[in-house]
């Protein structure tokens, strides 16, 4: 997972790839009790808030993961984005 969220990180990539990155994370949250991926996660969704309108609603469901990480949710975190960006 640190590898992928280190992907999403590049400079090179755009705003869908840093929302990808969000849910990487935010499943990894869910996975381990490791403060930097909920902080990520969080950061990315803050940042991408204006620049995805249409995806306000999926960065919702990211965040109320967040708020309470656990392995239940993963599957949730993980359809909160359509199946072709995982």
């Amino acid at each position: 997972m640190e590898k992928a969220i280190a992907c999403c990180k590049l400079k090179t990539h755009g705003a869908t790839i840093r929302l990808i990155g969000a849910m990487i994370a935010t499943v990894a949250s869910c996975c381990f009790d490791e403060p930097a991926f909920p902080k990520m996660a969080i950061a990315w969704l803050d940042e991408l808030r204006n620049q995805l309108p249409a995806a306000r609603s999926n960065m919702e469901i990211l965040r109320t993961i967040l708020a309470s990480p656990s392995p239940e949710q993963i599957y949730a975190a993980l359809d909160a984005l359509p199946f072709n960006y995982h």
